[in-house]
């Protein structure tokens, strides 16, 4: 059995993440590149636990309300795109910890 290869050209930081889910003067843009690598327009791949470096940065060093931050977060993982998520972390729990973070205002 042979080994199936992805070719990408990059990794979505976090700070992509952030930019695109939070109100900033890059956010249009940010979001513009995100949807390029989710929709495959940009071969990249997005860690998952990516999500969660996101909801910690935006919500303890930007301050931004932390339900809000969670849904925001939340809605984006559960578009689930196999293609550009790498899953080292599921989806599921990087929702959960993220949402268990929300409610109890501790690291994910």
């Amino acid at each position: 059995m042979g080994t199936s290869k992805i070719r990408v050209d990059g990794i979505v930081d976090v700070s992509i993440i952030v930019l695109s889910h939070c109100e900033n003067p890059a956010k249009n843009e940010a979001i513009d590149f995100l949807e390029e690598v989710l929709i495959g327009n940009i071969k990249a791949i997005i860690p998952v636990s990516s999500f969660i470096g996101a909801y910690h940065i935006m919500t303890r060093y930007l301050r931004i309300d932390p339900e809000e931050v969670a849904k925001e977060l939340c809605d984006t993982l559960t578009l689930r795109v196999e293609e550009a998520f790498y899953e080292g972390l599921s989806v599921d729990t990087a929702i959960e910890a993220i949402m268990t973070a929300q409610k109890y205002n501790v690291e994910g």
